[in-house]
């Protein structure tokens, strides 16, 4: 498949666009730089070319959103056509703006009045212009300090370290199952005032006083938990219990193999496939105290530090090196086989103070997990009546990992540190290991002043550690580029990678505007409570999406609407994304919610520059007291696509094929990815699908999966907005595509291939600078 001349157009654009693209979503690095197409010579249905001439079926951005209906429909395309020979602009108003307007109004009964912009960053800052004219305010309402890390997929990670595609460690409250949940955004701003500081042996955490934690609650015929502010245990001044344990469902592979080595020399006994259990009981013996040695000959042996003195510990040893095939023998305080195979797999893992526990260990059963950890405490730890006590290690990596292996086996530990023990000139780290299923502690007010970060997840409670001690603790959309929004960033040392997209800075955001915008939570009721209590008096609008990656829980939205009316807010939903997707209207319809304005932009048009800004006739009338106004929000295409677009909508009740396309989709991803063993997180309302790879190397993942997909004929990544031109013939073929390139995936991760494997870049995790 030749890219020649998509290429050169890339290379310059470099030069003469900054950033390349007038979209972030559109740029090539956000999908695979050097493979990805970037510019189109035609687009119709759901099919696209490119400067070369490929052909591809769209299967995933759909104009990130815009095209609906599909690409030049040829229905809303007659209307345009039309209104351009008429003329699109004068020194007249199109009239097809006032027949947009009353047809939005009938479709939404709350609403009186519209007002029409061009883009959906540009019409969420005239509404919020609005707002703050009709309230005459400036304020729009929209954790843990900095010593607090959280469990990533990839192992415990400062907040602050996170990227937007980061999974993390949840715990479903309904079960007490810990399950792995994508981020759905990142939240830092700056505090200063007093925290509350949850301080025992076993447990330390510093969060802001609205903050959640995951509290323990005795009844009379038991228990349970629920997430309470951290405020409200300190004014009753009793202790809080939370809980560091959890139940866990990993993989039961019977089996494990490793790559096989092509063309040696001098050939080993070749031995590739283990029992799974044989194998991570060796594991645990080499990860804790075991090394590899090569040497110019051609000897490869792999070596157990185990002294004769502790005979059981030997034969346990050399009955497990045998189990797996191999020939033991003794040389002085060591127990050694020799293996090329194994010796070249060993590698990866590190030595000494860089050992780590691989992904797939730390993904199987309880069973598995169970002989791996026995073996790890007996290789360098110590047992009191027959229970693991401690585990000791100078790799902080190899702590991480047990840390997270023993909680999914029902255990509570904390990570000490040592100088100087006598046995070693490194740092020795101790793995404190017990069965406590509750963590006691008492909260006390401290001052704190500098950043708070926390992460938006599904199931609102992740794991957290502090200080070296875990528990399970509370977690805390985007509307558009314009001040208003960045102004939430003001101050903050990555602006949006703290709450957004990484790299994106509010560089040109004035700092006068620092505390304007304030973040709150996503099916939070009470995380937006602390807000309005915060800024009584001050907070112009509430501005929030209806859904996106969650569904809202019962009462979360009519919640909002009773705030808005309490504080004498503007409650504004931004519909840009979600609007013409669950009906033909606005999503907010779908669950009866009536707001004071709503913003349409996206799929309004199809394609087509339109956007809309319907509410109120007493909020809206506002605009009045402001100057909002543009020349080009005059002009008559935008309107008419606007028009045409509902009324095919409407007649063909695209919706309803929206979502059976895209539940098919998400249907197809999950039985792919099980099939080939291939964990990936599925989120997303059924038109607006997304998924991402289940592993620390996702952004190489995703840009193989965009490269393969293109070979065979497809425009995918691992996103797929629906169009109304989609076909169950295009999603048939898409998901046998799928099938092959997730196989192929499997086959590279499991051979250490993958990365050699691209033709271009891994995929951006979010902005950066293009040179």
């Amino acid at each position: 498949m030749k890219n020649i001349k998509s290429q050169a157009m890339q290379k310059k654009a470099k030069q003469l666009i900054p950033g390349m693209s007038q979209l972030l979503s559109k740029r090539p690095d956000m999908f695979s730089l050097g493979v990805w197409p970037g510019y189109y010579s035609k687009a119709e249905g759901a099919k696209i070319w490119d400067l070369d001439g490929n052909e591809y079926i769209d299967m995933s951005i759909g104009g990130i959103g815009a095209n609906v209906l599909g690409y030049a429909d040829p229905d809303v395309n007659a209307a345009v056509i039309e209104a351009i020979k008429n003329g699109s602009s004068s020194s007249l108003n199109c009239p097809e703006e006032v027949e947009l307007a009353e047809e939005l109004c009938r479709m939404h009964p709350w609403a009186e009045v519209a007002r029409f912009a061009r883009s959906g960053g540009e019409s969420m800052a005239v509404a919020v212009r609005i707002a703050r004219a009709h309230t005459g305010k400036d304020m729009v309402a929209f954790c843990y300090d900095d010593k607090t890390e959280i469990l990533a997929k990839s192992g415990f990670k400062k907040f602050k370290d996170l990227n937007d595609n980061e999974v993390v460690a949840t715990l479903n409250p309904n079960t007490n199952q810990l399950e792995y949940r994508q981020i759905e955004k990142r939240i830092k701003y700056p505090f200063a005032g007093k925290m509350i500081h949850f301080e025992g042996q076993r447990l330390d955490l510093m969060v802001t006083p609205d903050h959640k934690i995951y509290r323990k609650f005795s009844l009379r015929n038991g228990c349970h938990f629920k997430l309470v502010e951290a405020r409200s245990v300190l004014k009753a001044k009793t202790m809080t219990r939370m809980t560091s344990v959890c139940k866990w469902e990993g993989e039961a592979n019977e089996k494990v193999s490793i790559p096989s080595l092509i063309g040696q020399t001098r050939p080993t006994k070749g031995i590739y496939s283990f029992s799974m259990k044989n194998f991570v009981e060796f594991m645990g013996w080499y990860l804790s105290k075991g090394c590899y040695t090569e040497q110019k000959r051609g000897r490869y042996e792999v070596v157990i530090t185990q002294d004769r003195k502790n005979s059981a510990k030997s034969r346990k040893i050399f009955s497990t090196i045998k189990k797996l095939g191999f020939t033991p023998y003794r040389n002085s305080h060591h127990i050694c086989f020799n293996s090329k195979e194994l010796v070249q797999y060993l590698k990866q893992f590190g030595k000494c103070k860089n050992k780590y526990i691989p992904d797939w260990i730390k993904n199987l059963t309880v069973e598995y997990l169970s002989v791996f950890a026995e073996a790890m405490v007996k290789g360098d730890g110590t047992f009191e009546k027959g229970r693991m006590r401690k585990f000791y290690s100078t790799s902080y990596k190899l702590i991480d990992g047990m840390q997270e292996v023993l909680l999914k086996l029902g255990y509570s530990t904390i990570v000490s540190e040592y100088r100087n023990t006598g046995f070693s000139k490194d740092k020795v780290y101790h793995l404190n290991i017990s069965k406590e299923k509750v963590l006691g502690s008492w909260p006390k007010e401290k001052y704190y002043k500098g950043d708070v970060y926390c992460v938006t997840v599904s199931n609102h409670v992740i794991l957290v550690r502090r200080n070296g001690k875990i528990a399970w603790s509370g977690n805390c959309g985007y509307h558009g580029w314009h001040d208003w929004y960045l102004a939430a960033n003001v101050g903050t040392e990555n602006a949006l990678g703290e709450y957004l997209i990484p790299g994106l800075i509010s560089t040109g955001v004035p700092k006068a505007l620092k505390g304007t915008a304030q973040t709150f939570k996503y099916n939070d009721i009470n995380s937006l409570k602390t807000v309005v209590a915060a800024h009584k008096g001050k907070i112009a609008a509430i501005i929030m999406e209806p859904v996106r990656s969650a569904q809202p829980v019962a009462g979360f939205l009519e919640g909002v609407r009773r705030l808005a009316d309490k504080e004498g807010a503007v409650f504004i939903i931004d519909e840009i994304s979600a609007g013409f997707r669950m009906n033909c209207g606005g999503a907010h319809l779908t669950y009866g919610i009536k707001p004071d304005i709503a913003v349409f932009s996206k799929a309004l048009g199809n394609g087509y520059p339109i956007a809309a800004i319907i509410g109120r006739a007493c909020v809206m009338e506002s605009a009045q007291k402001s100057f909002i106004s543009s020349t080009m929000w005059t002009e008559r295409i935008g309107p008419v696509a606007g028009l045409a677009t509902i009324r095919k909508f409407q007649a063909v009740k695209a919706h309803e094929h929206l979502i059976e396309i895209g539940y098919a989709v998400q249907e197809g991803w999950e039985a792919v990815s099980k099939r080939h063993g291939l964990p990936i997180k599925i989120s997303g309302i059924y038109p607006l699908s997304h998924f991402v790879f289940d592993d620390q190397e996702h952004l190489v993942m995703k840009a193989f999966f965009v490269q393969e997909m293109l070979a065979k004929g497809f425009l995918a990544s691992n996103l797929f907005y629906s169009m109304f031109a989609h076909t169950k013939k295009h999603v048939a073929a898409y998901l046998i595509a799928v099938d092959e390139v997730f196989g192929s995936i499997r086959l590279l991760k499991d051979t250490c291939r993958l990365r050699s494997a691209l033709k271009g870049d891994p995929s951006a995790a979010g902005f950066k600078r293009i040179t």
